[in-house]
């Protein structure tokens, strides 16, 4: 059993990150009318980035889809607007501005006039895909602010088209890399640049075209900035920026004084390093500790596995792209986006790691690997914090969105040319359910808030590709009292042309890697799928119309080659969000109208919910009944639990219940109580009162504990390829008295420690919550187990 969150010994000393620009309050003042309207003038000149982005590019990815980010900094880089875009680009800006300032010389100064293109993931991108123009504001000859855009190319080269390089062993078979070279000199293009990046392109003019629609928006927000100081002065924009910093600064540290002090743990996997057949079968590790103390959040990545010798790898600046496009839609919707909020971060983790590598490590997947699970472990630990703060888990969103289905398609025309496109469908994502409602269907990605995606026609009309159905999928959501939301679903063929590639880079098609909250379970698993030989022309011909249920779809493992001819259909179903509260605890009536909806099958809603739906449509309730006490039987009948060293084993449950007043209600399954005899904090079943042990302790460790394959305890559909020996097991956690799940776990059998993901500060509970129970009476147990909430 490995140990959980320590730093590799093979590698060097973990190291600890923190926001390369400071911040104070603003000695100058400025009256409230001005502020609010500069503010303003300075978040329009951001927007305007991206939408004369969107206006003159000509690229699906940018004017449909909007994947793209822009930012404005201060002159070191502090940002002081973040775009609502891709969070995963708009969090680095103070990586590429103080990178680009570091490679700065004496004789190599930066002008007015200039402009920078880079794509080094070694200075703050996520990926060579992702380019970035940035431009210095100048007032006179005093370097006043920088406005930038970062905008994924179709493709910039590499052994790979699309310039995602699953075949590459290391950055040099990936797209060639440009630490910011001066694209713009005293307001010209560089013709020699220009043909540089051109060349190294098999989308040559679509580049060219982005590039200069880049330098356009550019031009745009400068224009706006430059008005805006004639206005009010240089002295007064500046007062006004360094305010808006100061101010998100101080609104986050209230948030964070609201929120559970402790640290809270969370882990996530993905499979396989690339195309080759070498990296066919690794799997990669990311673990991450978020300790909150009131003032910062202190994020510690120890544990995490060592780089990967293919391209999933992401830079630092994916880590710290994941890490915002999960905190700041969840810990701060309401909080201005910029460098105050980066101010109370501090990031610790080791060189040589998978969201931390050295080069020249492969990087051009690490947008959608290294970088995606470093979201996702950002969100769940975030998650727990959340879930043991009372008054912020009733109004702070839940995290939404999955593992992006990356793919890369292309191929050549009829004329000989080559095309290609991302396909970018997938976005199409599903909030998490919260502890008062089900998640939203197809809200999009949360680190996306302006998500989009094209159109059905729109993406007909560019490419040779024809869609059979575009729709919410059906059962993949995460089952709980409350559901996750449905996320998209999508099949397509070619046509016009002989034949295409099809690049699939994503991962989670052999485990889900949304897990549920509070006994809620995770969604499904990333499912590709391709049926071939299907002769779909000739039934069209006949003016036949097949579904989904006229195909039988073979599983796609998550990184795989493609060559697709007419005849093939390709499936994706992007997992929904993950479930909350036991599945066993929804409403009935609410289960039968998902099944009249379509959105959950009869079966399912028995053998998951316990819920017996009539052929009309209605609840039979003393089956319903008898159906939750079996399948609450049945946990306890299988009942194990967790030895002291990780080791499973048979059960013997000897805990009292316990006779304290609840200090502290943990979602739907957990309470702290303060027991009256010896004034100490246990850890409770909420339902029933059984208790799991003193506060310091992993309650885990005390539940009853099943653990077995993930499409028989987490989700039917959890598990798509490698079925007959799969790596992953599933454990559910649930209260030995009353059954109740409190928790899921996914994890590789004697390798994974069950992980302490909610660790609280025992003086912020006794401190906060005790004395508010002080007078209170120890509350009537009643215990119950028929599993009917």
């Amino acid at each position: 059993m490995r140990d959980y969150g320590k730093p590799l010994p093979e590698l060097g000393l973990a190291k600890t990150w923190v926001p390369p620009f400071k911040l104070s309050m603003p000695a100058e003042r400025v009256d409230p009318v001005t502020y609010e309207i500069v503010r303003h003038r300075l978040w329009y000149a951001g927007m305007t980035i991206g939408e004369t982005l969107r206006k003159v590019s000509g690229t699906i990815v940018v004017s449909e889809a909007q994947d793209f980010s822009t930012f404005i900094t201060l002159a070191d880089g502090a940002p002081a607007f973040l775009g609502p875009y891709v969070l995963l680009h708009a969090g680095i800006a103070s990586l590429i501005i103080d990178g680009t300032l570091k490679v700065m010389t004496q004789n190599d100064k930066i002008k007015p006039g200039d402009m920078y293109f880079l794509n080094d993931p070694w200075m703050g991108v996520v990926h060579q895909p992702d380019c970035a123009v940035i431009s210095p504001f100048f007032v006179g000859k005093e370097l006043i602010a920088w406005c930038g855009v970062v905008v994924h190319q179709l493709d910039m080269g590499g052994v790979d088209p699309g310039g995602v390089s699953p075949h590459a062993k290391d950055a040099y078979g990936e797209p060639t890399i440009y630490p910011a070279v001066r694209i713009v000199e005293r307001g010209r293009m560089r013709s020699d640049i220009d043909r540089l990046l051109r060349r190294n392109s098999r989308l040559p003019d679509i580049l060219a075209l982005d590039v200069r629609s880049m330098i356009a928006a550019n031009r745009a927000a400068q224009n706006q900035m430059t008005e805006v100081v004639k206005r009010y002065g240089v002295s007064t924009v500046q007062t006004v920026m360094s305010k808006m910093l100061w101010d998100s600064y101080m609104a986050f540290a209230e948030r964070l004084d609201s929120l559970a002090r402790g640290t809270f743990r969370a882990r996530d996997f993905f499979e396989g390093g690339g195309y080759l057949p070498e990296h066919a079968d690794e799997l990669y590790e990311v673990d991450l500790a978020v300790t909150n103390d009131g003032e910062r959040l202190h994020f510690d990545f120890s544990g995490t596995s060592p780089q990967a010798n293919g391209f999933v790898n992401c830079g630092f600046g994916g880590a710290l792209g994941g890490i915002l496009g999960a905190l700041l839609p969840v810990l701060a919707p309401d909080i201005p986006w910029n460098g105050g909020i980066l101010a109370r971060l501090e990031i610790t983790s080791q060189e040589g790691t998978i969201n931390n590598p050295i080069w020249p490590a492969a990087v051009s997947g690490g947008v959608t690997e290294g970088s995606i699970s470093t979201g996702t472990v950002t969100a769940g630990a975030l998650g727990h914090m959340i879930q043991c703060s009372p008054a912020a888990s009733a109004k702070l969103p839940p995290p939404s969105g999955s593992v992006f289905m990356g793919s890369t398609f292309g191929g050549v025309d009829v004329e000989g040319k080559f095309w290609g496109t991302l396909i970018m469908d997938p976005i199409g994502m599903a909030a998490n359910a919260s502890s008062n409602a089900d998640g939203v269907d197809l809200c999009g990605s949360g680190a996306i808030p302006f998500t989009r995606f094209a159109n059905v026609e729109s993406a007909e009309h560019s490419y040779p590709m024809l869609y059979l159905y575009r729709r919410m999928g059906r059962d993949a959501f995460g089952y709980g009292r409350h559901c996750g939301g449905r996320a998209i679903e999508f099949a397509f063929k070619i046509h016009d042309v002989d034949f295409a590639a099809l690049l699939l880079w994503c991962h989670g098609a052999e485990f889900p890697n949304v897990i549920g909250m509070s006994g809620g379970g995770p969604s499904s698993a990333a499912r590709f799928g391709i049926t071939g030989d299907t002769d779909i022309e000739k039934l069209w011909a006949s003016a036949q119309l097949p579904t989904s249920d006229d195909f039988d779809f073979q599983a796609l493992v998550a990184k795989k080659e493609l060559f697709l001819t007419p005849d093939d259909v390709i499936v994706f179903t992007i997992p929904g969000g993950g479930g909350y509260g036991d599945p066993l605890s929804r409403d009935p009536q609410l289960v039968a109208e998902d099944t009249i909806s379509g959105k959950l099958s009869p079966k399912l809603a028995s053998d998951w919910f316990g819920v017996v739906v009539t052929q009309e449509g209605t609840v039979d309730l003393e089956a319903t009944k008898r159906q939750r006490e079996q399948l609450c039987l049945r946990r306890l009948q299988e009942a194990k639990v967790v030895g002291n060293k990780n080791e499973i084993k048979d059960a013997s449950f000897t805990n009292p219940k316990s006779k304290g007043a609840p200090v502290l209600n943990i979602g739907d399954g957990l309470s702290i109580k303060l027991q009256p005899d010896t004034e100490t904090l246990v850890w409770a079943c909420q339902k029933c009162g059984f208790q799991y042990g003193p506060i310091e302790d992993n309650p885990f460790y005390h539940a009853a504990l099943r653990h077995g394959h993930i499409n028989e305890l987490g989700h039917p559909m959890g598990q798509m390829v490698h079925l007959d020996q799969p790596r992953f097991i599933m454990r559910e956690f649930f209260c030995p008295n009353c059954a109740l799940r409190i928790a899921l776990d996914i994890a590789r059998p004697d390798i994974d420690p069950v992980i302490h993901a909610a660790q609280l500060d025992e003086g912020w509970v006794m401190e906060h919550f005790v004395s508010k129970v002080a007078t209170l009476k120890a509350p009537a147990i009643t215990t119950t187990t028929d599993g009917v909430r």
